[in-house]
């Protein structure tokens, strides 16, 4: 998933006025102990910071300007923002005129491109003044660190509530979350929430940082970062022997796949769940706030996707909210060729078979009389076909799910009455 170039702007007349852009003045004016710094920027978003106080070539009138920053780059930027402002270089709108070297930047770029700056190293140790609740901020060490490393002088405080990475890989000195060994890196960002206004001091380099091994996603496709995740704890999964290499994935009720994961050694495990960008309008990439989230487990050994039922231990139950998380236990369901015959309240009870090649027979439930639509989405979250339309009686129920005038893929099959939903995938192989 990349960002679109369709970015929503509010139609104002004095955010598109012409704006002035500084000449750059030459580089030779760099003093002699000036480094350089290489921030590596994938197509989509990044949290990114400085450890450098920039070079006499990037400063304006108001400090270190923006546009000088960024101009080797500004034709890839799609939109880079902070905790209240932003700006769009397409559009000539720009609310951050000047870089704030305490803080991070979320920036989206159409394009894998690397932003490179010069300046003077900061000291590490420079404290970071924070805000009581969400801040972004900047890393200054030129070392590797662990997030929960990094934070330590917080954590030690009892002041530190979360923080996340730009991956989404999220740490809570409450629990250990699964991001607590991710490693920061020179020109990442941080997002942190602070139970009080505070000052943050990193630590010196005093332990050698391993980097932990990629777990690559085989099943579940990745899913590039927007920006604001949830994070999802599982603190326990039961009904089957969880194996190394087995993967979790959440969905929105449109079927959009919103956070993959990896399963390796222990509990608890941990999954980022991404929000819709809002500045692209040509696309759904993620969660709307408030929405249900559907969860699945794949299982490498017999390749089975199974759904989770899942018991809510910390959190206001399997809801998305930006910036907020969930504890939760999961118990795993049967293969879909063998549902739990225990009667439900509203249910999708599976797709048989699963995959198929020409037809599939979807097998529902209800308790009471209700409106019921069966819609059939693709994985970009656009409906292929209605088959369900109508006000059923209480009791089991069928529909027919036709293949022949269909790709082979895989398919989201979406039950919904008022505001209740169950989404099961179904692959076409032809």
């Amino acid at each position: 998933m990349t960002c679109r170039n369709t970015i929503l702007i509010i139609s104002i007349a004095f955010l598109t006025a012409a704006l002035s852009v500084q000449a750059r003045v030459p580089e030779g004016t760099r003093a002699e102990n000036d480094t350089t710094l290489t921030i590596e920027l994938p197509a989509g978003w990044s949290l990114i910071s400085s450890n450098l106080d920039f070079s006499d070539d990037y400063i304006g009138e108001n400090g270190p300007d923006m546009q000088l920053i960024l101009q080797d780059i500004i034709d890839q930027i799609l939109i880079i923002k902070n905790a209240s402002e932003f700006s769009v270089p397409s559009s000539n709108f720009r609310q951050l005129r000047t870089w704030d070297t305490s803080q991070g930047y979320l920036i989206c770029v159409s394009e894998d491109t690397e932003l490179v700056v010069h300046g003077r190293p900061i000291p590490y140790d420079r404290p970071i003044d924070l805000f009581c609740g969400w801040n972004f901020i900047a890393y200054y060490p030129d070392y590797e660190l662990f997030l929960s490393a990094a934070l330590r002088c917080l954590t030690d405080r009892g002041l530190l509530l979360d923080a996340k990475d730009g991956q989404g890989r999220s740490y809570s000195p409450r629990q250990e979350w699964w991001g607590w060994n991710a490693v920061i890196e020179p020109g990442s960002g941080l997002q942190i929430n602070v139970t009080e206004s505070c000052q943050l001091i990193y630590p010196e380099e005093d332990t050698f940082v391993e980097r932990p091994p990629e777990a690559n996603l085989r099943h579940f496709p990745d899913v590039p970062p927007t920006f604001d995740s949830m994070s999802i704890l599982f603190n326990a999964i039961t009904g089957l022997d969880v194996v190394d290499g087995a993967e979790m994935a959440c969905f929105t009720p449109g079927g959009i796949i919103a956070g993959a994961t990896v399963i390796e050694g222990d509990p608890p495990y941990g999954m980022p769940a991404w929000p819709d960008d809002s500045f692209t309008a040509d696309v759904v990439e993620g969660f709307l706030d408030g929405e249900a989230i559907h969860l699945l487990y794949w299982d490498p050994i017999h390749d089975w996707e199974l759904e989770m039922s899942t018991e809510v231990i910390e959190g206001d139950g399997l809801i998305f909210h930006t910036n907020d998380y969930i504890t939760i236990d999961v118990a795993l369901g049967v293969d879909e060729d063998k549902p739990d015959p225990q009667p439900f309240d509203f249910r999708l009870d599976g797709v048989y078979p699963n995959p198929f090649n020409s037809t599939a027979r979807i097998e529902f439930s209800l308790q009471r009389r209700t409106d019921v639509h069966l819609t059939v989405y693709d994985l970009a979250g656009r409906r292929v076909v209605s088959l369900v339309d109508a006000t059923l009686e209480a009791g089991k129920h069928f529909a027919t799910l036709n293949g022949d005038f269909l790709q082979s893929g895989i398919y989201m099959v979406a039950l919904e009455s008022g505001n209740r939903q169950q989404v099961k995938r179904a692959l076409l192989i032809k």
